[in-house]
């Protein structure tokens, strides 16, 4: 059995595409809802592309993914990725 949760999101160009996402969290500080995902895509060194959005809810009630251009909220978001990889290296057998 599988703990993933996919989602489909639609690009600007209409484009369905499906989605991991790894982490959904609140920043403390602004209150603004974020979202770590992957589309399991991979860079030139193999490893995988990690996206990174703010989660606004619509007045529709559908959800949208902005970009991320506060720097501060930057810094935070790198902080809890940090976090996860710390952790995630204690857990290593």
């Amino acid at each position: 059995m599988s703990d993933r949760q996919i989602v489909s999101l639609i690009d600007t160009d209409n484009i369905e595409k499906e989605a991991e996402i790894l982490l959904y969290f609140k920043l403390n500080h602004d209150g603004k809802d974020y979202m770590i995902y992957t589309f399991n895509e991979k860079d030139d060194n193999g490893l995988v592309i990690l996206n990174t959005s703010e989660v606004v809810k619509e007045e529709d009630g559908k959800y949208s993914l902005k970009k991320v251009s506060n720097d501060e909220s930057w810094n935070y978001i790198k902080e809890v990725m940090r976090r996860i990889i710390n952790s995630s290296k204690d857990k290593e057998v």
